[in-house]
């Protein structure tokens, strides 16, 4: 009779990665998803196929100084506004302009980062030491003393610094004493360095302390030809 049926429970398992209950649907499925597989090869330092990541770094020095997004450039997928002033931004030289770098400015999604960092990629290729970074990374560095010195000294260090999204970082009085400290040095030095904002200089003064907002702002747009995008 169908009531001496025993109807099964359909069985659960635990994600050996993220620790979530699913259904599985092979008897041996020991993950819940794709992409938990992939997070997890992300955090253990592997690409989507498990391959180390550092292979491909060893492979393209590139890949170990930029970030994966910005490494690879494709023109095409540049907005309007970014293809305006590619040729420009592209076509800089700094065996040309010793000490001055480029910079973007403008509203998001126009390619800034993208432009920034392959120009940055050109100059790497002719042999300048370049390092990228981020404003949030700046300030995130500069707040724990452990990683403090060892950032600025490569920051100071570099022939060109890559400073990408200025503006975007909680500026405390310890952020803008290293950052005016960073600019000032590279100026003496004539460092180029290459950077992004969204804002104009007078709206990023607003958000910097009474005394040190005109000296910072003078010195970027000191160290940059500034394109508008």
């Amino acid at each position: 009779m169908l009531t001496d049926l025993i109807i099964p429970r359909k069985r659960t398992a635990t994600c050996i990665h993220c620790g979530r209950s699913f259904e599985p649907l092979a008897f041996m499925a020991a993950c819940c998803s794709d992409e938990c597989v992939d997070a997890e090869k992300s955090r253990r330092g592997l690409d989507r196929h498990g391959n180390p990541v550092w292979r491909k770094a060893l492979q393209d020095p590139w890949l170990a100084i930029c970030p994966p997004r910005y490494a690879h450039f494709d023109f095409n997928k540049l907005p309007a506004r970014g293809k305006a002033v590619a040729p420009a931004m592209l076509g800089w030289n700094p065996f040309h302009t010793p000490g001055k770098g480029i910079a973007l400015v403008g509203d998001s999604d126009g390619g800034k980062s993208m432009l920034i960092h392959e120009a940055a990629r050109q100059a790497f290729a002719a042999g300048w030491d370049v390092y990228c970074t981020l404003s949030t990374e700046f300030a995130w560095n500069v707040g724990h003393l452990d990683r403090r010195e060892r950032y600025l000294q490569r920051c100071m260090d570099c022939a060109i610094l890559l400073l990408d999204d200025l503006g975007k970082a909680k500026l405390t009085e310890r952020v803008e004493t290293d950052l005016y400290h960073i600019l000032e040095h590279r100026e003496r030095w004539q460092k180029a360095i290459i950077w992004s904002a969204n804002s104009k200089g007078s709206q990023l003064a607003t958000a910097m302390s009474e005394d040190r907002a005109a000296p910072i702002i003078n010195r970027l747009r000191r160290s940059a030809e500034v394109f508008t995008v």
